[in-house]
């Protein structure tokens, strides 16, 4: 059955002809929305052209490449075997992987739990390749990714780093404890029972059906990609689809919805874990990173859970006001803040409150820097960075004066830029060690990876734990088709 337009209330009418004129000015090819208030579908259309090249209009059936919106679906897809018995969010995430196994450089891997993957809490780096079809080889496998960067670099509940590789984890767990592939376990245990007819894992899972093209801030399409870790932003979904799913989660299912959480479940996973803590200017106490969401407290006392994706080509938000029986999508098949932006005029016009805190933060957070470098970390520094290729030599000096000048390899001494420092901070580094130091540099380190990327940015994030400056070489390609970010585990000791 084709799925039908619905016109939005007259309130929301204003958020319509703003998107029109988004379309009509070329800012995205297309948008797609979709609102549901106390169990209905109030409001779902589509704009613009999903395809420019075959000159094909968006539907709010049209596929949507989520991006890292994929998320909530996996976690609603793990709670499924939670409840089934198959999997122990309390148990590592080691015990549901394949024979490739996460380690650690610091920290335990038995207290990387499930959970804590789930939650990003449980000490890994941030991680994203994306190959891109006719210009990169085949991706690699989550084996092999597991292997390369599935390296624990701060201790288990230390601090929330978002992390893609997790998701990848999350996964391979989905498809060791149901036997099955992610993709058809996707399919058969959230997909089809709660008629998420336009949603699939990858784009081959669509067949013929047409689906939103990705384009760049140029216009130029952007190749289909692939990653390891599918889990983490490899689902396509409409609009209408989402609306739905949105629907199951706040608890006001469709008639030809299947429950396959429980309602202790489902509270579950908005619950934010309490190794997490407010990312976000505006959100209040009780904010943090649940189950694949995340719960923003506002100003108004209201949560609001929610979950964006982005990458080249994607822009896509999904929000729910429980205590309002409020839900609403907004898809774009372009990047930028464009998703977001309208989701909050969304919510806004609905729940009758100001937009401006959230589209303008004022941030009041206490960032502490020393405005000198602390004693403890002057001086000059060598050491190792652990790629997937072997080892790369590093060289730090640090001078009272602030001034960091970095060598990596054989490469000139240069001067890093960005360059933070002071004491451990909750955002930042938090397991209770001393001070930290982060900054920005130009870089020579090469890794067959890396090189797809080049030319590339490194960042450094390193703690003090006892006489060592231990943390983590972020590579950052800059390319167009970018590749990145690549955590690499670094460790230096002062040499007199």
């Amino acid at each position: 059955m084709a799925v039908r337009t619905i016109r939005p209330p007259q309130k929301l009418l204003p958020a319509r002809e703003h998107i029109v004129e988004l379309v009509q000015q070329g800012q995205v090819p297309s948008m797609a929305v979709a609102v549901a208030r106390e169990g209905r579908i109030v409001w779902q259309e589509a704009f613009g052209l999903a395809d420019r090249e075959n000159g094909i209009a968006a539907t709010p059936d049209t596929p949507y490449p989520l991006a890292s919106l994929s998320k909530p679906l996996t976690t609603t897809g793990l709670m499924v075997l939670v409840e089934d018995g198959a999997v122990d969010l309390k148990a590592p995430i080691n015990q549901y992987l394949g024979p490739a196994k996460i380690t650690a450089a610091v920290g335990d891997t038995a207290l990387a739990t499930v959970e804590r993957v789930a939650c990003h809490t449980a000490g890994l780096g941030l991680y994203e390749q994306a190959y891109y079809d006719g210009k990169d080889s085949r991706p690699a496998t989550l084996e092999e990714t597991i292997r390369d960067y599935g390296i624990l670099v701060s201790p288990p509940g230390a601090r929330f780093q978002y992390s893609n590789l997790g998701y990848g984890l999350l996964g391979g767990a989905i498809a060791q404890a149901s036997e099955k592939s992610y993709g058809v376990f996707m399919q058969e245990a959230v997909s089809a029972p709660l008629g998420m007819d336009s949603t699939c894992v990858g784009v081959i899972g669509l067949g013929q059906k047409a689906h939103a093209v990705k384009y760049g801030s140029s216009g130029a399409v952007v190749p289909h990609s692939r990653s390891s870790c599918q889990a983490a932003s490899a689902i396509y979904g409409s609009a209408h689809d989402l609306i739905r799913f949105a629907l199951f989660q706040l608890q006001t299912p469709l008639r030809d919805q299947s429950p396959i959480i429980s309602q202790t479940g489902l509270g579950r996973m908005h619950q934010p874990s309490a190794e997490t803590g407010p990312t976000r200017p505006w959100e209040q106490q009780g904010s943090g990173y649940g189950l694949g969401w995340h719960i923003g407290v506002i100003p108004e006392g209201l949560r609001v859970v929610q979950h964006s994706g982005g990458s080249l080509g994607v822009a896509t938000s999904l929000a729910l006001v429980p205590e309002q029986d409020l839900a609403v999508v907004v898809l774009a098949n372009c990047d930028g803040p464009w998703a977001d932006l309208v989701l909050i005029e969304v919510l806004c016009a609905v729940l009758d409150i100001d937009p401006e805190p959230f589209i303008r933060p004022d941030d009041n957070g206490d960032h502490p820097t020393e405005n000198t470098l602390p004693v403890s970390l002057t001086g000059h520094w060598e050491g190792t960075i652990r790629t997937p290729d072997g080892k790369a030599d590093v060289t730090l000096d640090l001078a009272a004066d602030g001034t960091v000048r970095a060598r990596i390899g054989d490469s000139p001494l240069a001067t890093m830029t960005q360059v933070a420092y002071g004491p451990s901070r909750a955002h930042m580094l938090n397991d209770g060690q001393g001070p930290y130091l982060s900054g920005r540099l130009s870089c020579d380190l090469v890794t067959a990876d890396i090189i797809r990327g080049q030319p590339c940015k490194l960042w450094l994030e390193l703690l003090l734990r006892e006489d060592r400056l231990e943390g983590v070489a972020v590579a950052f390609s800059q390319r167009d088709l970018y590749t990145g970010p690549l955590s690499h585990w670094t460790s230096l000791e002062r040499v007199e």
